[in-house]
């Protein structure tokens, strides 16, 4: 069983608003939660600052979020974070797991604090099963 307030998440996505209210929601619930404006300052801070999850907008100016992705799988980690994507249930269509990647859950935007949480928890305890929120 994973317990909160030993785990990093950090939080990547352009909107200040989604950054705040999901920072908001998982540190309210123990979490210790850090937050990046983009793919490539994420990139930056992960290899010296590990995390044991990472919660990305798939739909951010900048990175492609395949490349972003890529990236972060070759960043020389002892411990590569769980990856969850955040996507609008309107662009739904162009959003896709994948596990070659280490994409294994995607939360739909507008979620709910409740949502997102089990999202992590469950991201978190099953690293190998795909799973959508």
């Amino acid at each position: 069983m994973t317990v909160p307030g030993q785990l990093k998440v950090m939080i990547v996505d352009d909107q200040q608003t989604t950054r705040e209210i999901s920072a908001v929601m998982l540190s309210a619930n123990g979490y210790r939660v850090t937050t990046c404006t983009d793919c490539a300052d994420a990139l930056q801070r992960l290899v010296s600052d590990p995390h044991d999850a990472l919660l990305v907008n798939l739909h951010m100016p900048g990175m492609e979020r395949h490349e972003f992705l890529r990236a972060l799988n070759d960043l020389p980690l002892e411990r590569p974070p769980v990856k969850l994507g955040m996507a609008s249930k309107m662009a739904s269509d162009g959003v896709s797991l994948r596990p070659e990647l280490g994409l294994r859950h995607v939360v739909w935007k507008p979620f709910r604090g409740s949502e997102l949480r089990q999202a992590l928890r469950a991201a978190l305890a099953n690293g190998d099963e795909l799973a959508e929120a």
